[in-house]
């Protein structure tokens, strides 16, 4: 797998940034976002993604990096780089990662105890092959998310398009790919927790791949898992005012 580091950062919101890059993995070419966040202590990097020296100069001049953090077992490919160059950073990542990585991580990532001033993790059950936690971000009420939601109007890359389409069903909206149904083992848990997210105070809604929602993310992020609820039977989430 390749990707191609962007250097500049984007202004997110006071105290929160992205920087985004290009991931590929054959057969697939996808956007991958890393988000930032500055809390008292110095940076939080929330799904890394390649730092070079560019890019790390920007950080500096945020803050240093303290916590670097695998939002689920699936982002952690540039996680081994970023600890390398953050050595004094602690790196967190959902229990079990650690036999994917081979290598131990400072932190688990609980709901419930945790090292965030600003941000609380918010843990997705249900589909432990995946095992995401999102983020929410109180100060800008915004839920920083990874594969939980796609929002890519179209994908970088024809054949990633064709099969994105086929396989997940998450392309042109922002949508929950259906690939979801085969990593659930347990659906309701998983809808539980989806349920929580969306009682929590949140309007912009941050996704790896594609498109940040500025505004009514949680309504999106309702209409995105619809499909997942419909199949379990479960009423609609938030009534749509449109």
């Amino acid at each position: 797998m390749t990707a191609t580091p962007t250097a500049q950062l984007q202004t997110i919101a006071p105290d929160l940034w992205a920087a985004q890059t290009v991931h590929r993995a054959w057969p697939l070419v996808l956007p991958a976002r890393m988000t930032v966040v500055r809390e008292p202590t110095g940076l939080v990097l929330i799904s890394p993604i390649p730092i070079d020296d560019q890019l790390a100069d920007e950080l500096a001049a945020l803050g240093p990096v303290r916590h670097i953090v695998a939002p689920n077992k699936f982002h952690y490919a540039y996680l081994a780089a970023a600890r390398e160059r953050y050595p004094s950073a602690t790196a967190h990542g959902p229990a079990g990662l650690e036999e994917k990585i081979g290598a131990p991580l400072d932190r688990p990532l609980t709901a419930t105890e945790h090292d965030f001033a600003t941000l609380e993790p918010m843990a997705i059950a249900g589909a432990p092959k995946v095992d995401e936690f999102v983020f929410l971000h109180r100060p800008t009420r915004t839920l920083v998310t990874t594969d939980l939601l796609f929002n890519m109007k179209k994908p970088p890359a024809l054949l990633s398009g064709l099969l994105l389409r086929l396989l997940s069903r998450a392309i042109g909206r922002p949508a929950m790919s259906r690939l979801w149904q085969f990593l659930a083992s347990d659906r309701n848990a998983l809808l539980d927790s989806l349920d929580q997210v969306l009682a929590a105070d949140f309007d912009r809604l941050i996704v790896a791949h594609g498109d940040v929602i500025d505004r009514g993310g949680r309504q999106a992020l309702a209409d995105g898992t619809a499909w997942l609820r419909r199949k379990a039977g479960r009423v609609p989430a938030l009534a749509n005012p449109s």
